[in-house]
């Protein structure tokens, strides 16, 4: 019986050395926690992860349409349909008819959008530097740029164009 459960843990931490390898496994692992570890943030500000990346997204663009957003946010276009739709019946988002094509629309944060981001900013600036910290020696610019050229490669690959 010991010696079952003690192959069995040799088995899984085999597997675990394996998986903690390879790149992807690496990158999906890192990107699940990050989201775990925000949506922690977001909760008591009444956001899940979707809705706060739309924000984050039109506010960094200024204004964009939906196809437009769906595009720069990881979310698939049922959910930034339903998400933008609760934001604006929340008082978050403001959508604007375009003034040459009227099916066109434009989204963009109202006054409360920008406040909800302002409010949460402090404290996810204060995550980022706790991940900055947890770097240690390693610029997190590097990073990025390693991220970037890894999106770019990906992207090529698929066939995508790169963000």
């Amino acid at each position: 019986m010991l010696s079952d459960v003690r192959k069995d843990h040799e088995r899984v931490a085999a597997g675990l050395t394996r998986l903690e390898a390879e790149l992807p496994f690496q990158v999906a692992l890192l990107a699940r926690l990050l989201e775990r570890h925000i949506a922690r943030l977001l909760a008591p500000h009444g956001l899940t992860l979707g809705p706060y990346r739309i924000l984050h997204t039109v506010a960094a663009f200024g204004r964009m349409t939906q196809v437009e957003l769906t595009r720069y946010v990881v979310i698939d276009k049922a959910q930034v349909s339903r998400a933008t739709a609760q934001l604006e019946a929340a008082g978050l988002l403001e959508t604007q008819s375009d003034e040459f094509d009227a099916r066109r629309k434009w989204l963009r944060l109202s006054t409360s959008g920008r406040q909800k981001l302002a409010d949460l900013r402090g404290e996810l600036e204060e995550r980022l530097d706790g991940l900055h910290e947890a770097l240690g020696e390693t610029p997190a610019d590097e990073i990025l740029r390693a991220l970037d050229r890894l999106n770019a490669h990906v992207a090529g690959e698929l066939g995508w164009r790169s963000t």
